[in-house]
Formats: C-alpha cells, sequence, structure tokens
C-alpha cells in the first residue's frame, strides 16, 4: 500500500566517495608527489553489492577544487573521510545517514520482538513517529505484529492508517499524541527524532531509536546502532572510509540490497555500547518481572530498567 519511492533509477549518477592519504605512512617524496598530483576521478567496481561508484584521491589542502572537479563528472550524492571539510556548495550532496539508520533500527526492533515472544499475537509493539513520515514502515510491522500502539503529532494522518490496516489485516492500532500509552509494550520503534517534556514518565520498554529521543522521566533509550556488516562487504569499503557511512551510501543507492535485511550487532545505553544479545536479555528479564508483578509496571527506576544492561 505505502510503496517506496526509489529516486536511484538505473543510469542514474553515482555515488562519490572523496577520500584522502592522511595517516599513511609515505615519505617526503612521495608526499609531494601528492601534493601536487592533479585530482582526477576514478570508476571503481563493486561486487557485493554489485556497483560503481567514482572515487576521488584527494589532499585536504586542495578540498577547495575538489567543486570544479565534481562539477565536470556525473557525480550523486557524496560521502567523504572525517578528515576532509567539503566546501559548501557541495555539503548539500552529502549522502543522509538516516535512511539506512531507520531501516537497522526497523530490523533489529523485529529480531527483538521475534526472539522475546514465542507468537505474533504475544508481540506488544510501540511506534514513536513524530511527523508521520514512516508508513511504509509502520506497515511492515502490522504484518508481523497485530499488536501496535503509535504516538505521533499527526494522529489525523495515522488514524486514516489505522482504518486501512484494520480493512486489510485486520490490525487494531491504538493511535496517540502521548508516549504515556506505550508503559505496556515490549519494545520501541523511534525512527526520527522526538523530544517530550510535558509529564515526566516511566517507560520501562527500552526504546530503539534511529535518529535522537528524549522523553522526560525514567525511560531507557537505546541510539546510535552500530551495524552488523558482512565481511564481504568490508572488502569493499574504500580506505579511510567508515564502513557505516559506506553502507548508508550504497543502501540509499541501491535500496533493494542485501543491506535491506542489515541488523545491528550493538547499541549506546546510557553512555555505554551494549550488544543486541544483551538487550533481548533485558527485555526478556523485563517481561518476567512484569508477568509477576504487574501492578509494578509503573514504578520502576532508571536504575531498575538498565541494570540489565552493562
Amino acid at each position: 500500500m505505502y510503496q517506496h519511492c526509489n529516486l536511484n533509477k538505473e543510469g542514474a549518477s553515482l555515488i562519490t566517495v572523496i577520500t584522502t592519504n592522511i595517516g599513511e605512512k609515505k615519505g617526503f617524496f612521495h608526499r609531494i608527489i601528492d601534493y601536487f598530483r592533479p585530482l582526477v576521478s576514478v570508476k571503481v567496481r563493486c561486487y557485493y553489492p554489485k556497483f560503481s561508484y567514482n572515487l576521488i584521491h584527494c589532499s585536504s589542502r586542495r578540498t577547495s577544487e575538489l567543486t570544479s572537479l565534481i562539477a565536470s563528472i556525473p557525480f550523486g550524492e557524496i560521502i567523504t573521510s572525517d578528515d576532509i571539510s567539503l566546501p559548501e556548495k557541495l555539503k548539500r550532496y552529502e549522502v543522509p545517514a538516516l535512511p539506512f539508520k531507520q531501516r537497522i533500527t526497523e530490523n533489529t526492533v523485529r529480531k527483538l520482538l521475534e526472539e522475546c515472544h514465542h507468537t505474533p499475537h504475544e508481540q506488544r509493539l510501540g511506534i514513536i513517529d513524530a511527523d508521520a513520515l514512516c508508513l511504509e514502515a509502520a506497515e511492515r510491522f502490522v504484518k508481523l505484529c497485530p499488536n501496535i500502539k503509535i504516538v505521533t503529532n499527526h494522529p489525523g494522518i495515522y488514524k486514516v492508517f489505522a482504518r486501512e490496516m484494520l480493512e486489510e489485516y485486520g490490525a487494531v492500532i491504538m493511535v496517540s499524541e502521548s508516549p504515556e500509552t506505550l508503559a505496556d509494550r515490549t519494545v520501541i520503534f523511534c525512527p526520527s527524532d522526538y523530544t517530550w517534556t510535558k509529564t515526566p514518565l516511566c517507560i520501562t520498554a527500552p526504546i530503539l531509536a534511529a535518529d535522537k529521543c528524549s522523553i522526560s522521566g525514567s525511560c531507557t533509550v537505546i541510539d546510535n546502532l552500530k551495524p552488523n556488516l558482512p565481511a564481504q562487504f568490508l572488502d569493499n569499503v574504500p580506505t579511510g572510509i567508515s564502513p557505516e557511512r559506506f553502507a548508508q551510501a550504497v543502501y540509499r543507492k541501491h535500496p533493494d540490497c542485501f543491506l535491506r535485511e542489515c541488523i545491528a550487532k550493538s547499541g549506546t545505553c546510557l553512555g555505554k555500547q551494549s550488544s543486541i544479545k544483551d538487550i533481548s536479555g533485558y527485555i526478556k528479564l523485563n517481561l518476567q518481572k512484569v508477568r509477576s508483578e504487574p501492578q509494578n509496571l509503573k514504578t520502576d527506576t532508571l536504575a531498575e530498567q538498565t541494570a540489565f544492561i552493562p
């Protein structure tokens, strides 16, 4: 129903990767050659997945020349190594990180639901979609989990969505403007920036956030998810480029490749990195506590919530 809009049609301009030789051990003579070597764009072919990209090897002192070079090639969006500061004219072409982050967060939430419940009817999912921009992801969850509560700043959009999901899948979806309704969820998916500063809340379910998520009160937010990328893909990552950044670019260009199934291997909770296995264990322990002491659902402190996440 809610179709993905793929703007990266076959034959469209390529992703352009810009990297430097900073950090490489080279003698003085080779560094002089690199400094005066003309900037050129090389087309590189990858095989996992199969695609091509432009590669520009650039001295950090010559970034001002990038604008004229890139203008001469059929470039698409751009990723760079961390030591390069793009000229202002090119910054708008940088590959956005959020689409891939949203996908791995969605996939990880799905995996956690499946691990923590024996049947889909036991799964209790919460979704915080402030701007109502992730209806497609919500529909994918509806197909797997019939028990969903959605929090949004645009309830009208999601109420229409809920009626359509009821007619098509028989799923009953609750829509609200307050995250207080998510207190009984197993896990919560937050695909975009969200802030709640009103009544302090106590939500025991972990909130997996693709972007920033801040809720006043006692809540466990897990963000900065690190993708679990296969070795074959890592072998194709250009020197000097973050594997996660390269994955964001490849997914942007090829949303139907294997990266659409990628899950996270870890996430950050209260400043500490925790594995997905640890997070799954925390959810299971929390479920056991809720089943045995349902009256204490809203009285756990933040310390108690995160005691099982190292």
